[in-house]
């Protein structure tokens, strides 16, 4: 079972990225349980309180906490989980990168199929 956190203010993006999760999953035949947060502050608490994920989607730009100071919190608890950030924001690549993100993943881009995450868009 791949546990997967995606976190997003917009609640259209984490309903698009977990219905993609999803039906690449089913496709591959691979379990997976997702767990949805809406704001960064949830995200960390789960993390803190021993909440283990494989993998977290995490949008940069947020209402109160932003995603790379989010990202940093997590890091204190979990050192392992690949953070893969999704964003429109390339401008934060560079300061995002003392977190060790695994992926970027851009909000604006289109792929007509969603059988790759490393360079496709939502």
């Amino acid at each position: 079972m791949i546990k997967v956190a995606i976190c997003d203010d917009d609640i259209a993006t984490t309903g698009k990225i977990e219905d993609m999760l999803c039906r690449i999953a089913k496709r591959n035949f691979i379990p997976i349980e997702t767990e949805v947060f809406w704001e960064g502050e949830h995200l960390s608490e789960a993390v803190e309180s021993m909440n283990n994920f494989d993998v977290i989607f995490l949008d940069i730009e947020m209402g109160q906490a932003d995603g790379i100071t989010v990202a940093r919190k997590i890091r204190e608890t979990d050192k392992n989980v690949l953070i893969i950030y999704v964003t429109s924001h390339e401008s934060y690549m560079q300061e995002s990168f003392s977190v060790r993100p695994f992926r970027f993943f851009g909000k604006t881009r289109r792929r007509k199929t969603d059988s790759g995450l490393s360079g496709g868009g939502i």
